[in-house]
C-alpha cells in the first residue's frame, strides 16, 4: 500500500465552476513537481456538480 508524505485538503462549497478551471492546475503542479500526496476534495454540501466534476478527474489523476 501505498503512503503518501503528504496529504492536501481544498474544502469546497459551491465551487464546480472553479474546481472545472483550476483543479487540473493544482493537478499538474503536482506531476511536474513529483509531490508524493494524496489530494483531498472536501465537499459542504451537495448543491452543484463538485463530486461530479472531481470523480470526472479522478480517471486522470491517480492521487486524487
Amino acid at each position: 500500500m501505498r503512503s503518501p508524505k503528504l496529504l492536501i485538503l481544498i474544502p469546497c462549497y459551491r465551487e464546480a465552476n472553479n474546481l472545472k478551471a483550476n483543479l487540473p492546475l493544482v493537478c499538474d503542479y503536482i506531476i511536474v513537481n513529483k509531490i508524493d500526496c494524496d489530494l483531498l476534495i472536501v465537499e459542504g454540501e451537495k448543491i452543484d456538480e463538485t463530486a461530479k466534476i472531481v470523480k470526472s478527474f479522478q480517471k486522470k489523476y491517480s492521487f486524487l
